[in-house]
């Protein structure tokens, strides 16, 4: 019998990626109903494998794996007069996942640039915000502020660096 934590665990990432998980299903099945059955079928092998799962991994990417699995399975089972070959479900499939799998990476992306946003100084913050937000001109700021452009240019790279940086060490400490 496998512990309430882990049944917690479980629920708590497959209620967070059902949804990713249908629309993945529906990309390779048609009809809403069946993709819907199928997602219940993909649920039930999802928690028998649920001890397989790598923690490091990504789960939407593992679980809709795992639904492509059960998308053919359906399909050879209610010997469905495909249209497209295995071979096209199969590369379609790998698209799909492909893609879910860069969303996910935008939104971790995006997630970390909020973070190392909120980090920086109230000064670099305010820079930032007048010329992406606002649409100031650097010449505007730079004469608000009594400098050259040149050095409101210069200060932005500076900024522009160190999100990047912050960026890149939060997106390699998740990949970890």
């Amino acid at each position: 019998m496998e512990e309430p934590q882990n049944l917690e665990q479980f629920v708590r990432q497959f209620s967070r990626s059902q949804l990713q998980i249908l629309h993945f299903i529906q990309m390779l099945v048609p009809s809403p109903t069946e993709a819907e059955d199928i997602l219940q079928e993909t649920s039930v092998v999802l928690w028998k494998k649920w001890s397989q799962f790598d923690q490091s991994r990504s789960f939407v990417s593992w679980a809709c794996g795992v639904a492509r699995f059960e998308v053919f399975r359906h399909l050879r089972e209610r010997k469905c007069k495909i249209y497209l070959s295995d071979e096209l479900l199969e590369q379609l499939g790998d698209l799909t996942l492909e893609e879910m799998r860069s969303r996910e990476e935008d939104q971790r992306r995006q997630e970390s640039l909020a973070i190392c946003f909120e980090a920086q100084s109230p000064a670099n913050q305010n820079l930032l915000n007048e010329i992406y937000q606002k649409g100031t001109s650097v010449a505007e700021i730079a004469k608000r502020q009594s400098v050259t452009p040149r050095a409101i240019y210069k200060q932005l790279g500076i900024v522009r660096e160190m999100l990047q940086r912050c960026i890149e060490r939060r997106m390699n400490e998740a990949t970890i």
